[in-house]
C-alpha cells in the first residue's frame, strides 16, 4: 500500500492479538523510504494552505454518519485512490509448495480520468507517491475517495501534490497505530458485528464510531477526514479476523432489478468465527503442527475423528479457520495455515483435504460452511433454511383504523395488487391502485431474511396477500386521473394517496390481454374496458420512460401478466417516490443518474439493406439507436454500452437534488411493495407514518441500521449463486459439449477479456487471440472452458 504502514499496522496488532506471526501484507514500497521522502518535502511545502488545494471535509460532532463521498464507483480527476501495481512471486515455504503470489499496493492521486470506451484500454493516468506518473487500470483500484483534489488545483506543481499523497500516507499510518490499540478496535468490532452472521459496513461507520471513540482523531486538520478513511481501509483489508474486504461483483441485467445491486465491499465477520479465528492464529504454527498437522493427511480420520469426538476446541477452532480460509483466503490467514499443515494452501487443495480426512461429505458447500454466514450444524453444514438475523429497530407499528371503504369494483392483477378504474369522460379515467400495508412491528421482522432466496419459504418482511371473501381487509391507495390526450396526466400526475378498507375483489380473466377482444358477458365488458385503458396507461407511461433511458430489454418486451404486474408497481413506486420527494418525507431509494460525457471511441450501427449507419457514443444514443432497431426493446450490446455511461450505483435517502435511476427511466426510484426486501418494508411503512400523522424516522440512522444485514444477505446470495452455477458446471463438463453465448463488458487488454455469460448468468473471462480486436458488446460464443475453480470463483473460457 504505502511504505511499511501494514508494517507497523501489524506490529501493533502482534503485542496485542499475537496472531499475525506469519508476517504483513506485503506492499511497493517501505514506510521508511516514503518517511524519508515526507521529510524532505516538507520542508519546502510545509507553509502551503492545503484548504486551497482540498476539498475541506471537516468531522462535524451532531453528523452521524460522516459525509463524505467515498462509496461512488465513478473515479474522477483529483480523486486521491489506493491501486494494485502488480503480483509480486516469493519462493516457497517448504517443498509441498511452489511460488506464491502476493498483491502489491501504492497510493496516488488521479491526473486524467478515463471517458467511456469500447475498443481500446482506458487507464488512469495516476500520480504516485513516490512522484512518478503511472496508467492504472481502474479494475485495481481498490479504495477511492472521490475528488480528493479541487479540480482546478490538478495542475499544481507535481511536488506539491507528492506532498500531500505523503502526507495522507503518514497521517493514517499514525491513525492506524492509534486505532491499533487491542481494546479499541474490539470496541469498534463489537459495535458492528453479529454473533453468528456477517454484516457489510462502509468506512463512514467504522470512522463515525472511531471518532466517538478517540474525539481528537480529527480537529483542524484538512488531512483529518481522508487519512481517517484510509487508515480504516487498511485496518479492515489487513484484518482476516474481523473483517473481509469483498468488492461487489454486479452483473449487466442487475441493474434493470436495482434492489438486486449490492453496493458495499467491507464485512465484519461474525462473532463466533471471529473467536475461533483469534484462537488459531495467536498460537504458534509450530505448536499446532506438532499436535494436529498429521491429522489431516488422510490416513488418520480414525483419530481426528476421535479428538473431535474428545471436544478439543483448538482442533474445531483449526477446522473452522480451514473452512473459513476455503472461501477468503487472506495471505496472513494461508501463511499460518501452510506452516500448520505443512501442504499448499490453495483452496480447492484445502477443500479436498477435508473430504480425505472425511471430515466433510464429498460435494459439500463450502460457502455455507465458511462460518461466514451462519453458525454451521452439528455436521459442519449449513443451510440457508437456517439464516436469522438479530433485529436492533424499535418501532411502534400501531395502525389507526383505515378512513373509509371504497366500494368500487376493483381487480385482482396479483395477490397483492389490485386496481380500479373509473371513466370520467371519453378519454378521461380515474385510476386507483391497491398495495399491502406494511403492519408488523419492525423490531420482529426487520431482519428475518431480507433477500428472498427461493419462493417456498416466506421470508421477511411480509405483506398480507388479498383474499377474495374478506372484509375489511386493508389497504393503501394510490389515485390519479388520466387523459391520454394530455401527456402531463401521465408523465407528472397530481396523485391522492390513503388508507383504506376494501371488501374483497374480481380476478381478472386469464392471458389478458388478449382475451380482452373476445366474446364478452355484460360483467366481461366492464372488465374488457378497465383492463384495456390500464394497458393504455401503461404504454404511453413506457413510453415516456423509454424516452427518459428506460433500457428494456427482450426479456422484458412480453406483454403478459407478469409485464402488466411489473409496470403497475413500477408506475407505484415512482409516483410515490416523487410524492415523498414533495412532501419532505425521507425515504431510501436507488440512485444510478446518466453521465454527460461521451466516449471516445464509438459503435457503428448499420440499418436494414445497408441504406444508412448510425454511431452510439452515449447513454441515450444507445437506448435510442437500440430501440429503433429493435422494435423498442435494447439489445445485450446496447444494454452493456449504455451502462458505461452511469454515474455509479447508491442506496441513500432520496433528495430532490440527486434521485434519478436511469435504467429505469425514473426521476426518483424507492421501492414500496416488493416482497422479500426490507427497504421497501421500511419505505412503506414510513409512508404510513406521514398518512397517520405519526412522527417520521431518521432514515439516515436506519439506513445504516438495516443496510448492513441487507447487504450482507446480497453477498452471500451473490457469492452462492456462482459457486453452485460453477460446481454444476464443473459436473457436466465431461457429459455433453456445450455453446455459451457471451457479451464482452470490458475493453481487450491482453488476451484475456472481461465478459458475461448469458446462459450461466455469472460474469467470466473470456481467453481470444492477442491480437483480436473485440469491442465492448460484441457478443461471442465460446464452446471451451479452460479454467474452472468453484473454490476460488475462477472461469475462464474459450
Amino acid at each position: 500500500m504505502w511504505g511499511r504502514a501494514r508494517v507497523a499496522l501489524v506490529s501493533v496488532r502482534r503485542k496485542s492479538l499475537r496472531c499475525y506471526s506469519s508476517g504483513p501484507i506485503d506492499s511497493v514500497a517501505s514506510y521508511r523510504e516514503l518517511a524519508d521522502l515526507h521529510r524532505k518535502l516538507e520542508a519546502q511545502f510545509a507553509s502551503i494552505n492545503l484548504s486551497d488545494l482540498l476539498h475541506c471535509h471537516r468531522y462535524q460532532p451532531h453528523l452521524n454518519p460522516i459525509k463524505f463521498n467515498i462509496s461512488t464507483r465513478r473515479i474522477d480527476v483529483g480523486s486521491l485512490v489506493e491501486y494494485r501495481v502488480c503480483r509480486r512471486a516469493y519462493g516457497p515455504l517448504n517443498k509441498h509448495e511452489s511460488s506464491r503470489m502476493v498483491d502489491s499496493y501504492s497510493l496516488g492521486v488521479v491526473l486524467s480520468s478515463p471517458k467511456p470506451r469500447f475498443l481500446t484500454p482506458n487507464p488512469l493516468e495516476v500520480l504516485s507517491a513516490h512522484g512518478t506518473v503511472v496508467h492504472v487500470d481502474p479494475e485495481d483500484v481498490k479504495f477511492r475517495i472521490h475528488r480528493f483534489i479541487k479540480p482546478k488545483a490538478i495542475d499544481t506543481d507535481r511536488s506539491v501534490l507528492q506532498y500531500i499523497l505523503l502526507s495522507t500516507a503518514r497521517y493514517a499510518t499514525s491513525i492506524v497505530s492509534k486505532l491499533g490499540d487491542h481494546s479499541l478496535l474490539d470496541t469498534i468490532y463489537l459495535q458492528t458485528t453479529n454473533l453468528y452472521h456477517q454484516k457489510a459496513l462502509n468506512l463512514h461507520h467504522l470512522a463515525a464510531i472511531a471518532v466517538r471513540e478517540i474525539p481528537q482523531l480529527v480537529q483542524t486538520n484538512v488531512l483529518d477526514i481522508p487519512a481517517l478513511f484510509l487508515a480504516s481501509h487498511v485496518l479492515m483489508v489487513n484484518d482476516p479476523v474481523r473483517f473481509r474486504f469483498a468488492p461487489p461483483k454486479t452483473t449487466p441485467e442487475d441493474y434493470l432489478e436495482p434492489l438486486s445491486v449490492a453496493t458495499m465491499s467491507y464485512f465484519a465477520n461474525p462473532h463466533h468465527l471471529a473467536q475461533s479465528l483469534r484462537k488459531i492464529l495467536s498460537l504458534p504454527a509450530e505448536i499446532l503442527n506438532a499436535n494436529y498437522g498429521h491429522l489431516f493427511s488422510g490416513d488418520y480420520a480414525f483419530e481426528l475423528f476421535q479428538t473431535l469426538r474428545e471436544g478439543t476446541q483448538v482442533l474445531e477452532d483449526l477446522v473452522s479457520a480451514i473452512k473459513y480460509a476455503i472461501e477468503y483466503p487472506h495471505p496472513l490467514l494461508l501463511r499460518h495455515l501452510r506452516k500448520v499443515l505443512g501442504r499448499s494452501t490453495k483452496p480447492r487443495e484445502l477443500y479436498d483435504m477435508l473430504v480425505q480426512s472425511e471430515l466433510c461429505p464429498p460435494g459439500w458447500n463450502p460457502v455455507l460452511s465458511s462460518g461466514i454466514y451462519g453458525l454451521p450444524n452439528n455436521a459442519g453444514i449449513f443451510s440457508e433454511d437456517q439464516l436469522k438475523l438479530p433485529a436492533k429497530i424499535k418501532s411502534d407499528r400501531r395502525v389507526n383504523n383505515p378512513e373509509r371503504t371504497n366500494s368500487q369494483t376493483k381487480y385482482r392483477l396479483a395477490d397483492r395488487l389490485l386496481f380500479s378504474s373509473e371513466d370520467d369522460s371519453i378519454s378521461s379515467t380515474t385510476f386507483s391502485f391497491y398495495l399491502p400495508v406494511a403492519t408488523q412491528d419492525i423490531n420482529d421482522q426487520m431482519s428475518e431474511f431480507p433477500v428472498a432466496f427461493s419462493h417456498n419459504i416466506n421470508y421477511a418482511p411480509f405483506f398480507p396477500k388479498f383474499k377474495r371473501s374478506v372484509r375489511n381487509q386493508k389497504a393503501l391507495r394510490v389515485s390519479f386521473k388520466y387523459d391520454m390526450y394530455k401527456i402531463e396526466t401521465v408523465d407528472k400526475p397530481e396523485i391522492e394517496i390513503s388508507y383504506e378498507n376494501i371488501d374483497g375483489y374480481t380476478d381478472m380473466v386469464a392471458n389478458y390481454p388478449s382475451t380482452a377482444f373476445s366474446l364478452f358477458s355484460k360483467t366481461d365488458l366492464e372488465m374488457k374496458d378497465a383492463i384495456q385503458r390500464l394497458y393504455f396507461l401503461l404504454k404511453h407511461k413506457e413510453k415516456l420512460r423509454l424516452e427518459n433511458g428506460y433500457l428494456k430489454t427482450e426479456k422484458q418486451a412480453q406483454e403478459s401478466s407478469e409485464w402488466y404486474v411489473r409496470n403497475c408497481i413500477f408506475f407505484c413506486d415512482e409516483l410515490l417516490s416523487e410524492y415523498c420527494l414533495k412532501n419532505k418525507i425521507p425515504v431510501i431509494g436507488r440512485v444510478s443518474p446518466k453521465l454527460a460525457t461521451k466516449s471516445e471511441d464509438r459503435r457503428s450501427y448499420t440499418g436494414f439493406f445497408n441504406l444508412f449507419s448510425r454511431d452510439a457514443n452515449s447513454y441515450q444514443s444507445f437506448a435510442d439507436i437500440g430501440r429503433a432497431y429493435n422494435k423498442g426493446v435494447v439489445s445485450a450490446t446496447d444494454l452493456v454500452c449504455a451502462l458505461r455511461y452511469l454515474d455509479g450505483f447508491r442506496v441513500q435517502v432520496l433528495s430532490p437534488q440527486n434521485s434519478a435511476y436511469a435504467v429505469l427511466g425514473a426521476r426518483a426510484h424507492a421501492s414500496f411493495f416488493s416482497p422479500g426486501f426490507l427497504e421497501s418494508y421500511i419505505n412503506n411503512a414510513q409512508l404510513m407514518n406521514h398518512l397517520q400523522g405519526r412522527r417520521l424516522w431518521n432514515m439516515e440512522k436506519l439506513l445504516f441500521q438495516f443496510l448492513g444485514n441487507f447487504e450482507s444477505q446480497l453477498q452471500m446470495h451473490r457469492r452462492l449463486h456462482r459457486y453452485r452455477v460453477l460446481s454444476e458446471l464443473e459436473n457436466q463438463l465431461e457429459d455433453e459439449f456445450s455453446m455459451f453465448r457471451c457479451i464482452i463488458t470490458e475493453p481487450q487488454v491482453s488476451s484475456l477479456v472481461q465478459g458475461y455469460c448469458h446462459d450461466l448468468e455469472v460474469n467470466v473471462e473470456i481467453q481470444v487471440d492477442a491480437d483480436q480486436r473485440l469491442m465492448v458488446g460484441d457478443r461471442i460464443l465460446c464452446s471451451q472452458i479452460l479454467e474452472l475453480d468453484p473454490y476460488s470463483d475462477t472461469i475462464v473460457m474459450r
